[in-house]
């Protein structure tokens, strides 16, 4: 390095920053580990809190799946890391899962479907009977897509996609409609949910949340005060058998040692 280099770095350090070393891609063996790992931990990762679970049991968990997966030697992996590869896995799969419950009741034609890797399968397999991945019936799907059939029990709007989206099993995506066909339209109108609708279910939601956390509270208001109650009750035997030791002392004449 020139005295001039030198130099210019002292004045604009901003243009000579070291760069940062990128941290190795996940790799495919990792990806399968860390979906065998929360197939087995689900309950304990994904559980609602209560008495038998709580945030530090679920923060241990993760980290003894992270120690388990950086064990394999590619790299160091943090708990955050491992939470957003599993979030972004569990989106791959949802999506996949989608399509591949459109592509099933088509008639045929067009090539055959990419076959899905093993992390994917794994993940449907266990996550299919979930309703945060499969959806619940007469729910409302929150990602770019909603698909309104199974909550509104409408037939189909036949249209072409090219990713992979929600869709309703029971319905046909190839069947023609006349465009001009007014009398089953009128009976059977789709739509799609709107902004404000998705905004209303996640406010009810988090009002129930809010309603839940709030007896929670109460629930721990009432044990600190039982608990305060109880110490006070030691508080008083405490004494009551000071002044007894003390009464027996002095009508005994002996000393006692009381200790406080």
């Amino acid at each position: 390095m020139t005295d001039v280099d030198a130099t210019q770095m002292l004045i604009y350090p901003e243009n000579h920053q070291i760069a940062k070393k990128r941290k190795a891609n996940f790799t495919a063996s990792e990806k399968s580990y860390l979906a065998d790992l929360v197939k087995d931990n689900y309950n304990i990762l994904f559980g609602q809190f209560s008495s038998s679970l709580t945030a530090k049991m679920k923060h241990e968990k993760w980290e003894e799946i992270a120690g388990k997966i950086n064990a394999i030697g590619v790299g160091s992996r943090t708990v955050a890391e491992l939470k957003t590869l599993w979030n972004n896995l569990q989106m791959k799969a949802k999506k996949a899962n989608g399509f591949e419950k459109r592509e099933s009741v088509k008639t045929g034609g067009g090539p055959a479907p990419t076959p899905l890797d093993e992390t994917t399968n794994v993940i449907i397999s266990f996550m299919n009977d979930k309703p945060s991945f499969s959806g619940i019936p007469g729910g409302v799907e929150t990602g770019p897509v909603y698909d309104t059939n199974a909550i509104f029990g409408l037939e189909a709007e036949p249209k072409e996609e090219d990713s992979f989206t929600s869709h309703d099993p029971s319905t046909s995506a190839d069947m023609p409609i006349k465009a001009e066909s007014s009398s089953s339209s009128s009976s059977c109108e789709k739509r799609r949910i709107s902004t404000g609708d998705v905004t209303r279910a996640q406010y009810n939601n988090l009002i129930e949340d809010k309603k839940r956390i709030k007896l929670e509270c109460q629930r721990l208001d009432l044990t600190i005060d039982g608990l305060k109650l109880k110490n006070a009750n030691l508080v008083l035997m405490n004494a009551k058998l000071h002044l007894e030791l003390i009464a027996i002392q002095k009508s005994s004449g002996c000393t006692i040692e009381i200790l406080e």
